[in-house]
């Protein structure tokens, strides 16, 4: 997205996968703890940018809900175009964000940061936790953990809407059904989304509504995303807040459309953008067992977040994504499926063994 809006970009990643390198013109690989940048290394980073480069600002994604604070040493080095350190805090403090949905009359779960009494139907999760692999069904057994809360399960389709803020006003850019791939005791990892999801008014209603609201009241700015749950009776669920630049945001054209609408609305100004309506699938091919990218792997032109050759992955871990474009949701969907099942086998003739799992709804 920073690239297509015609900046140079340096990027800190814990992947540096292929593709982010040809596109950076410098990729500072981090380690990864706790579900975030290990802070030392962070900060060694951003030290060395500051010393060595004129840059405009730090944009952010994943790895800062569980560790605001990162952000706060983040703004020592550079700015930071994105919502602050406290209001990611806020966004993920618990209970006082569902206190803050009460309020605002905006519809979620029962949650509690209290282990129930009667176990079954509730899932544990981690406050600030992303990727879906913090959240488990909670079983008999179960030890509290600080950090931990705990939220009603509900059988529904989970959806998500990427908006963009000024700090008053929310502008929806889409709405998105998203993807679960359940693995071993991980039965909610992320699996992928599919952008202009059909999704009911009513459905829609909720999340534009949501999106206005928490933007007001925590003064969001620039790119975020709501998740949600759409039940078969038509009711939705906010689960939780991403206030940040989500992975939906990279499958919405134009991207260098996006990128200047993320950074007007971190200056405070609102700009509507119309977006091509062409719909976008993304997958995650995971890995079943421990494999070792061969060097030389033909890598389609759909696929993306691409590990080095010889890279060794372990089970459960991310391989690469597939993405695939359509005039509907559906026909993407069953697209990305497709070029999928040709990665699984590819892994399958590399390794003569089963190496990646399926994502389905």
């Amino acid at each position: 997205m920073a690239k297509a809006a015609g900046y140079d970009v340096l990027a800190l990643d814990i992947f540096a996968d292929t593709d982010t390198a040809s596109l950076a013109q410098q990729v500072f690989r981090l380690p990864y703890v706790d579900g975030g940048f290990e802070p030392a290394g962070f900060e060694a980073a951003l030290s060395a940018i500051a010393g060595q480069h004129e840059v405009q600002g730090l944009v952010y994604g994943s790895g800062f809900e569980r560790n605001s604070h990162l952000l706060s040493i983040a703004s020592r080095y550079l700015p930071v175009l994105g919502n602050s350190a406290d209001i990611v805090a806020k966004a993920k403090a618990v209970p006082n964000f569902f206190r803050l949905l009460d309020t605002l009359d905006i519809p979620y779960p029962p949650s509690t940061i209290n282990m129930p009494v009667s176990i079954g139907g509730w899932l544990r999760k981690r406050r600030g936790g992303s990727g879906g692999t913090h959240v488990c069904r909670l079983q008999a057994g179960s030890i509290h953990c600080d950090g931990d809360y705990y939220q009603q399960e509900l059988a529904g389709t989970p959806v998500s809407v990427l908006f963009a803020a000024d700090s008053k006003h929310a502008c929806v850019v889409g709405y998105n059904r998203q993807e679960v791939s359940a693995w071993g005791d991980l039965p909610f990892r992320y699996g992928g989304l599919v952008t202009h999801a059909s999704l009911p008014d009513d459905c829609r209603q909720v999340l534009q509504s949501a999106a206005e609201k928490l933007t007001a009241a925590l003064q969001l700015r620039g790119l975020n995303s709501l998740d949600a749950i759409l039940m078969p009776e038509g009711h939705t669920f906010v689960l939780e807040l991403n206030p940040r630049l989500t992975a939906s945001a990279g499958l919405y054209q134009p991207h260098a459309d996006l990128m200047r609408m993320h950074l007007d609305g971190c200056r405070g100004a609102q700009k509507q953008l119309q977006v091509e309506q062409q719909a976008t699938a993304q997958l995650v091919v995971y890995a079943e067992s421990d494999f070792i990218v061969p060097p030389d792997w033909p890598w389609p032109e759909w696929v993306a977040d691409m590990p080095e050759a010889d890279s060794s992955i372990m089970a459960g871990d991310p391989v690469c994504t597939v993405w695939a474009q359509a005039g509907s949701a559906e026909t993407a969907h069953r697209l990305a499926l497709q070029r999928l099942q040709m990665m699984v086998a590819m892994q399958q003739a590399a390794s003569n063994t089963d190496q990646a799992t399926v994502c389905r709804y």
